[in-house]
């Protein structure tokens, strides 16, 4: 029986007409292998390696992710879509209950990021530490002393000390003092504290300029494996659309304008840039 024939009913048999393509063709695989052996079956397994589904995802090693934050608006986000494409997830949280998903492939924990030595045992083993985490330290207004700041130092301590068993460190940044308005001309630089304390009509926070410290400290760190992400100006709740622009972090504006993207895309991107790697060592942008 020829082999596109084969498909054919498979496809249209009763019992296998509602699932997805990709499994369709994973029972393709296997009744070759049955048939005619490894050999074609090899062919068709290069094939499904580029099948991708909900126009993102991809079929492909799963990969153990641990996320700090993972309670956030962006962190639970990062979690649900690392899950719905078969990677494993660790979600750690100063407040464990807050972590609300379950799921098989989740594991939650009680973790600090700011204590660097739970740190380094907490990530050992792991390919990617994603930091999602912002919250405005309610004990100094010094931007050195911010949380996203003295997150970033925490992780990087921590995987130099782990050295080449490192996971990749991902960063989660702010909006407008991590991006730049063009090429080599940043919205915020860290001599601007102290004069700028607003750019676009948005008053700076000790956090947001604490975002800018840590990006300038990631530039200056070497030997490890980190990427930055600095979202655009407008960063809210929406739809995964799977369909956005990603660049190195020069702000990304749509015909109108405006330089945006839903949580849930933003999403997407930081899995998509760990599954295929683009922008080790350097920042990353997303917008529409």
């Amino acid at each position: 029986m020829k082999k596109s024939a084969m498909l054919k009913i498979l496809v249209h048999h009763g019992r296998l007409a509602n699932l997805d393509k990709p499994v369709i063709l994973m029972l393709f695989i296997f009744l070759m292998i049955t048939v005619t052996g490894e050999g074609v079956a090899s062919q068709f397994g290069q094939m499904a390696k580029k099948v991708t589904v909900s126009g993102s995802v991809q079929i492909g090693k799963p990969v153990k992710i641990i996320v700090y934050g993972a309670s956030g608006r962006v962190g639970s986000r990062i979690v649900r879509e690392a899950l719905d494409r078969g990677h494993s997830v660790t979600g750690i949280g100063r407040t464990p209950a807050k972590i609300t998903q379950r799921h098989a492939r989740l594991k939650i924990a009680q973790g600090n990021v700011l204590d660097t030595a739970s740190v380094i045992k907490r990530i050992a083993g792991y390919d990617v530490v994603i930091s999602a985490v912002g919250a405005p330290n309610s004990k100094s207004d010094d931007p050195m002393l911010s949380v996203p700041r003295q997150a970033t130092v925490s992780l990087v301590k921590a995987l130099r000390t782990l050295g080449a068993k490192a996971p990749r460190m991902m960063v989660i940044g702010g909006a407008i003092t991590t991006l730049d308005l063009k090429r080599g001309v940043p919205y915020f630089r860290a001599k601007d504290i102290g004069t700028t304390t607003e750019i676009n009509g948005i008053t700076l926070t000790p956090s947001m300029i604490g975002h800018r410290l840590a990006l300038d400290y990631l530039y200056a760190s070497k030997n490890i494996k980190w990427t930055f992400i600095a979202p655009p100006m407008r960063l809210r709740p929406g739809k995964r659309t799977g369909k956005f622009r990603v660049g190195n972090g020069v702000v990304l504006r749509d015909k109108q304008g405006e330089s945006a993207i839903s949580m849930e895309d933003l999403a997407v991107a930081i899995i998509n840039e760990i599954e295929a790697p683009k922008y080790l060592g350097r920042r990353m942008t997303a917008a529409y």
